[in-house]
């Protein structure tokens, strides 16, 4: 496959697994062989840290008496445990893609910026560690590859991080200021033309994806409030495509573009509809009035998220909900109730950690999907319980 001839690689591998079932070669290539994209087969074997990130998930309760505590001490100890000695954390995409990859780095990105909020030397240490890995990983950007570009998500968390490790005074200040320029560049690089941004290639990338253009949207005014300049143009042109995306009940559509929105079900689009709000909130084009219409609409329909929780495969639920979104939406979710005043806090608060709890597993991790481990599940749930903390 590596020398451009998939058939003669699927002969090999098909020889390897029928002569050899129980070599651990013969296992992996099996899994390739049933593996519909093909593209990024890798000869060497993972490393024990990348297996163990994909672990079957058990879900364990928390117990009943001071779970906010004791679930803040597994997520803090889980991720500072995983940790690798380069500051990076696995993930069970370098099965395929290896480690220079766009989710390696996010993954960084996620769970120092929640190292550098948590507080105590030990975290700030892994804090640290994990911002000169970010660095270093940020000055070889990773390719894109495969049938969808997340370097949007590597780039939009790599701001948060570089933000909040600016604010908290960890590192370099004009290194991380640097860099947080150029993440800046490279985000509105990759603004389409519709206004928004999205990880999809093709003719659908023309299009603007709701979410993925609220976390920029964040990203870019954390930017702001460390003082780095973000491009008045670009800045006017996205909030107009979110607040175009914005529909009547509170929710908001998955994509839009010069074509007009793709609404969908509203328990579909329950889950990033704090994001959505929180975005247009923090950027002057929505009320309050409007970000709780959006934390409204996350917790009328919870459950259909909830239902989704350990699944592997994506987008199984009745509106195409999935369960890789489960962490993300709770942390942005959080984040839109850490933006109310705090005596309006308790009604949103509750539900946010009942389904947090319920993300609790066997190894003090916290996971939605396999599919993502349990790593960047543990990052999000230190952010959710850090700012509802507050």
């Amino acid at each position: 496959l590596g020398g451009g001839d998939p058939p003669l690689a699927k002969r090999l591998w098909s020889l390897l697994v029928s002569k050899a079932p129980e070599s651990a070669w013969a296992w992996r290539a099996s899994a390739r062989l049933a593996a519909p994209v093909m593209t990024h087969a890798r000869l060497d074997w993972p490393a024990a840290e990348v297996l163990e990130a994909c672990r079957a998930t058990v879900y364990r309760p928390l117990p009943a008496e001071d779970r906010r505590p004791a679930a803040r001490a597994d997520a803090l100890a889980f991720v500072l445990a995983s940790q690798r000695p380069d500051g990076s954390w696995p993930s069970p995409w370098e099965l395929g893609l290896g480690p220079d990859n766009a989710f390696t780095t996010a993954y960084a990105a996620i769970c120092t910026r929640a190292l550098a909020g948590a507080g105590g030397p030990e975290a700030t240490a892994a804090a640290a560690r994990g911002l000169r890995f970010l660095c270093r990983a940020l000055r070889r950007p990773a390719p894109s590859g495969g049938h969808m570009d997340y370097r949007v998500w590597a780039h939009a968390y790599a701001a948060r991080c570089l933000a909040r490790c600016l604010d908290a005074g960890l590192g370099d200040a004009a290194e991380l200021r640097a860099l947080l320029r150029e993440q800046v560049d490279a985000l509105v690089g990759l603004q389409r033309p519709s206004g928004g941004w999205t990880y999809l290639l093709g003719a659908a990338g023309e299009l603007s994806i709701s979410f993925v253009t609220a976390a920029v949207l964040l990203a870019l005014g954390d930017a702001r409030d460390v003082g780095v300049e973000v491009p008045a143009p670009a800045l006017a042109r996205a909030l107009d495509r979110l607040e175009a995306m914005r529909l009547d009940d509170g929710g908001y559509a998955y994509l839009g573009g010069p074509a007009g929105n793709q609404p969908g079900p509203l328990p579909g689009a329950a889950g990033r509809a704090p994001l959505c709000a929180l975005a247009l909130q923090r950027w002057g084009r929505l009320d309050l009035a409007g970000l709780r219409a959006g934390l409204d609409t996350f917790v009328t329909h919870r459950a259909a998220l909830w239902a989704e929780r350990g699944k592997v495969l994506m987008h199984t639920g009745p509106e195409a909900q999935g369960s890789h979104y489960l962490l993300f939406d709770l942390s942005c979710a959080a984040e839109a109730v850490a933006a109310l005043p705090p005596g309006e806090r308790a009604p949103w608060s509750a539900p946010l950690h009942e389904l947090l709890d319920g993300l609790h597993t066997a190894g003090g991790a916290f996971v939605d999907t396999p599919l993502l481990g349990p790593c960047v599940g543990s990052g999000f749930a230190l952010e959710v319980l850090a700012v509802q903390g507050r």
